[in-house]
């Protein structure tokens, strides 16, 4: 289990973009309303403009084979947790449940956001069985 990652950007960096050294050169890098990504140096400012497939892919890039990035196995994880949870909705639905209809509700909603959560992370990973996961 990782209990070491810390965050990726403090309150301020997210504000006021981030400082990278690219080849010895001092660039500010930040995300302004317009959504596009801005890197300075000491003369100008680039834009940069990416789809949201663009950014989707940038980002699994990013996060590929990193301590603080996704696995197949956390998403296994997340699926452990979902089965359980989505019997219990069936069996509900059923008519064979044995919790009331508030919390099966309630369950069928967390059920949802915890799969959502799942199909989000995987959808950051490479194919099962890719040589690069």
């Amino acid at each position: 289990m990782r209990n070491d990652v810390k965050p990726a950007l403090t309150q301020e960096q997210w504000n006021g973009g981030v400082p990278v050294n690219v080849d010895m050169v001092d660039l500010a890098v930040w995300l302004p309303e317009d959504g596009a990504v801005h890197i300075q140096d000491y003369i100008e400012t680039y834009v940069l403009r990416f789809s949201p497939e663009e950014r989707h892919a940038l980002a699994a890039l990013a996060l590929h084979r990193q301590g603080y990035g996704f696995s197949w196995e956390d998403v296994d994880w997340l699926e452990s947790i979902a089965a359980p949870l989505r019997s219990m909705v069936f069996m509900v639905e059923a008519g064979q449940g044995t919790i009331d209809q508030k919390t099966a509700k309630r369950v069928a909603a967390e059920l949802a956001w915890l799969e959502s959560l799942r199909d989000r992370i995987a959808a950051l990973l490479p194919p099962r069985g890719n040589d690069r996961s």
